[in-house]
């Protein structure tokens, strides 16, 4: 799948959301790493590397969200989700 979509961030992602709603949070996860390889500046590729990082419980899900965050603050869902993942793992700082 990789090769039809090579080069195309928008149609990798796709993929990757295709995963991602099927729950393989993994396979979904290499999909969202490639769409921001060929556009780091992919906010809603970070936004959805963090929640497939996130879903497999994997701290590095954060930086991936906060990335998501640097590149577009009023984006609200990141945010959303790393609540979600300090709550999740009992971290309640204020």
């Amino acid at each position: 799948m990789m090769a039809a979509t090579q080069g195309n961030w928008i149609a990798v992602n796709g993929v990757g959301l295709v995963l991602a709603q099927q729950r393989d949070y993994e396979k979904a996860a290499k999909y969202f790493e490639e769409s921001v390889n060929i556009r780091p500046d992919f906010w809603m590729g970070w936004a959805n590397l963090g929640n497939a990082l996130v879903g497999m419980k994997r701290p590095e899900g954060v930086a991936a969200l906060e990335r998501a965050i640097s590149i577009k603050p009023d984006y609200v869902p990141p945010y959303t989700s790393l609540a979600w993942y300090y709550l999740g793992v009992g971290d309640l700082r204020g």
